[in-house]
């Protein structure tokens, strides 16, 4: 029989798929100012490949987000990709899949007509994250609380005296292990030193020093009931470390000032 022979063929296709980096910054944390990533992408079993399988994103990184491709398709399959992370930021811990990687599908099908529709599951709406957590490391201050007792040329003062410090944290302030010191005449130096203090995330911590006790002749500080406030500020350095730094230092402590006085006497003869 006479015979007509038809063949039916396709056109290719294209697509292509976002990959998104995000940086958890816990809620007081400052986080690195300035970061870098990069995104690998290998096809799996001869899927066909961009002309670029690599990309950054970076802090700067308008989303967060690299899109990869056009990826090719010629006929109709289900493509896989693994995409890998690669980068160290120092105090972020990196997704638990960024080196073993994430798998992108591109499904393509064939709409009966001679064109093919590809749809990859990392989209513009739901793409494949990979998620990086912020965190930092404790640090620890201490500070110290200086005793100066006055006594005028000429006058000889107290042989012996003793003085107790007392430290207050306000407002939830870390505390120390003790938080009460004695400063007596022969005290080196005159100082007590209290700490540390450990501190787990920025902020500016208060605390309040008194003074108590009562030697003849003496009178106290004017503060040394009320209280006089030390504080400690620990900032973020965006690496994964803290700092925190005392307003009360070895070179300018936090000081009572004590003044030794002689009341009058009286004499007669005869």
């Amino acid at each position: 029989p006479l015979t007509f022979t038809n063949t039916y063929s396709l056109g290719s296709t294209t697509a292509s798929f976002p990959v998104k980096k995000e940086l958890i910054v816990p809620e007081g944390l400052e986080g690195p100012a300035e970061w870098s990533y990069t995104i690998n992408v290998a096809a799996n079993n001869g899927a066909p490949e961009a002309a670029t399988m690599t990309g950054t994103i970076t802090n700067e990184t308008v989303n967060g987000t690299v899109t990869f491709g056009d990826f090719t398709f010629t006929e109709p399959g289900t493509y896989t990709y693994t995409v890998t992370e690669s980068g160290e930021i120092d105090g972020v811990t990196n997704d638990a899949a960024a080196e073993s990687g994430k798998t992108v599908t591109i499904t393509v099908v064939d709409n009966g007509d001679g064109t093919l529709t590809a749809t990859a599951s990392s989209t513009a709406d739901a793409p494949l994250t990979f998620t990086n957590t912020y965190s930092v490391e404790y640090t620890e201050a201490s500070f110290p609380v200086k005793k100066e007792l006055i006594v005028p040329e000429g006058l000889e003062g107290p042989a012996e005296w003793s003085y107790t410090i007392n430290v207050a944290a306000n407002n939830g302030a870390p505390e120390a292990a003790t938080m009460t010191g004695t400063i007596t005449n022969e005290t080196v130096n005159g100082t007590v030193t209290f700490g540390d203090f450990t501190f787990t995330e920025p902020g500016t911590y208060t605390y309040t020093v008194t003074e108590s006790g009562e030697i003849d002749g003496v009178t106290n500080d004017a503060a040394a009931e009320s209280g006089k406030t030390v504080t400690i500020t620990v900032v973020d350095n965006g690496d994964g470390t803290l700092t925190a730094t005392a307003s009360s230092t070895a070179d300018a402590p936090l000081t009572f000032t004590n003044t030794y006085s002689l009341g009058s006497t009286t004499a007669s003869f005869p």
